[in-house]
């Protein structure tokens, strides 16, 4: 096939959905089921090594929003799809939405000819929407003063950005503080009341797993007066799942969603009918542009950014900040080496403690609901190729930079240019281990005994294919485990527009026989030719044992 569509979120939402009397169902399963469904057929993909763009297709509601309302199982597979595109060629493509009243049918070989790689297309009935970034202009005119009477509640209590929140509120009026967190961390609770120890301020500590509802019942049951007394809930909970799209499990994606989107849904039910001022969830940049390694995580992000809109129309002030990540804090501090270097690579760059609170003085100060993305962003970079961001990126000229891999070789003597592949994959795979510049690798020494997990498989792949400049393979450092394997197949195989002389490895001792041997095109023989070219060569192979 020439493309797979995906039918992601079929029943969107109903009149009865829509109703703010209704409850918010708990699709947990659901996304589960579906999610798994896709990551599924992305494994199986990728070990066919096709090269199938997968389109994700959702049915929703039409609206006069100014971009379509997809549940959390539509957000989750559309945030999956993105990581997934980040890490395998084979999963170009984009996310469709299209409005009930448009038959699906009529568009197919419509979406079949775009050439939307990582975009997203609104099919309406007066025609297509495209998604584009915007800079979000927000109302507030002053930062927000937080009651000094009242009680705000912080899940993830003792991490690192719960820690910035609890000043941030303290230096604005917060003086009472409920911090709810899973297990115990008793450095951390010292250092809260280090910092905040006069009589000034007053911290509950509770011990609960948010994604667990009637455990959080019983322990908010200690603090039934504070509770009482409540005004802001900031839901920062959740867990980072590292591994690549081939290592993504049915539990490892359970094990995201419980703390952040489960955890979002009881802390709503229970607190929806308090006068709140705020309803803040932490969210993540990773469920708008995906990362490598981060799929459990992305999906997860994506079904509680799918909660703004129905928490919105059930009178909850919701606050949903999809944040890029933050200096030596949060989830990207816990992030492995590789996943850290692709979100770099992006150019997405870290905000710092004070960039944060600058961001929630505007974000705060402003009448719910808001849902934005807050991230340090070089436009110049690798981000300005990014579909969404094309109303955005500056028209600037972009150097030339150096010459390919290609052209480099080509103006190589024939007998250097194994030296010339060996040495920049050395220098690639030495600054992917961070190991040191001059290190130099055993050519036939395995990959994956140095250290190279699927990750960094990745990230090779990604910087070959750049200077290489045309596709490459997801498995090639599967199919080809040692820097003198892969300098072969890149100089036989993919850089297919030199001359066809035979290259040896410069590092390896290679035996070649006066007769040149000739390259038959297999494709060309018939049946009887075919064989009995194999039956030479393996007498050949006879001859050259006795």
């Amino acid at each position: 096939p020439e493309m797979i569509l995906v039918a992601a979120n079929l029943h969107s939402f109903s009149a009865e959905a829509a109703e703010t009397s209704h409850p918010i169902k708990d699709e947990t399963d659901h996304i589960v089921s579906s999610v798994n469904a896709l990551m599924h057929l992305v494994q199986s993909l990728q070990r066919c090594g096709l090269n199938i763009p997968v389109v994700p297709v959702h049915v929703v509601s039409p609206s006069e929003n100014a971009s379509p309302q997809t549940t959390a199982t539509g957000a989750s597979v559309n945030a999956f799809i993105r990581c997934a595109r980040k890490e395998h060629d084979a999963l170009s493509g984009a996310e469709v939405f299209v409005d009930a009243d448009v038959t699906v049918s009529d568009w197919l070989g419509e979406i079949a000819s775009w050439n939307l790689d990582n975009e997203s297309a609104w099919i309406r009935k007066d025609g297509v929407r495209f998604a584009r970034l915007a800079k979000k202009q927000l109302g507030g005119s002053q930062a927000p003063v937080f009651d000094p009477r009242g009680v705000y509640l912080i899940s993830g209590g003792f991490g690192s950005l719960a820690q910035h929140l609890v000043g941030y509120l303290a230096a604005r009026g917060a003086r009472e503080f409920i911090l709810v967190s899973r297990s115990q961390n008793a450095q951390a609770e010292e250092a809260l009341r280090s910092a905040f120890g006069d009589a000034e301020f007053k911290f509950h500590i509770l011990q609960a797993d948010i994604a667990d509802k009637n455990g959080l019942q019983k322990a908010l049951l200690a603090v039934v007066e504070p509770i009482a007394r409540l005004k802001g809930v900031f839901h920062l909970a959740g867990t980072s799942v590292d591994a690549s799209i081939d290592h993504v499990s049915e539990a490892r994606l359970t094990e995201a969603l419980q703390p952040k989107y489960r955890g979002a849904l009881n802390l709503a039910e229970m607190f929806a009918k308090h006068p709140l001022d705020f309803f803040v969830l932490y969210s993540s940049i990773a469920s708008v542009l995906g990362n490598v390694g981060q799929a459990a995580y992305s999906a997860a992000n994506a079904a509680m950014d799918a909660l703004a809109d129905p928490l919105s129309r059930h009178g909850i002030p919701l606050y949903d900040i999809r944040w890029g990540p933050w200096q030596n804090m949060g989830m990207m501090s816990r992030l492995g080496d590789t996943a850290q270097r692709f979100i770099v690579a992006q150019g997405i760059r870290s905000i710092t403690p004070e960039q944060a609170s600058q961001a929630l003085d505007a974000i705060l100060g402003s009448p719910a609901p808001v849902s934005l993305t807050v991230a340090d962003i070089d436009w110049t970079s690798k981000f300005q190729h990014l579909g969404l961001a094309r109303d955005l990126r500056p028209e600037v000229e972009q150097p030339s930079g150096e010459a390919s891999l290609i052209d480099t070789l080509a103006s190589t003597p024939v007998r250097q240019r194994g030296r010339v592949v060996i040495e920049l994959l050395n220098q690639l795979l030495t600054q992917a281990l961070r190991m040191a510049p001059d290190h130099q690798i055993d050519p036939l020494e395995r990959l994956f005994d140095l250290g190279v997990d699927s990750l960094i498989a990745i990230e090779l792949k990604n910087k070959l294919q750049a200077v290489l400049q045309k596709p490459v393979s997801s498995t090639l450092l599967f199919d080809y485990p040692s820097l003198d394997a892969l300098s072969k197949h890149i100089l036989n195989e993919l850089v297919d527009n030199l001359d066809d002389e035979a290259i040896d490895s410069p590092s390896v001792s290679v035996k070649t026989s006066a007769r040149q041997e000739e390259i038959l095109d297999v494709d060309a023989l018939s049946e009887e030719d075919a064989e009995a070219e194999l039956l030479k060569a393996l007498n050949h192979i006879q001859g050259m044992k006795g």
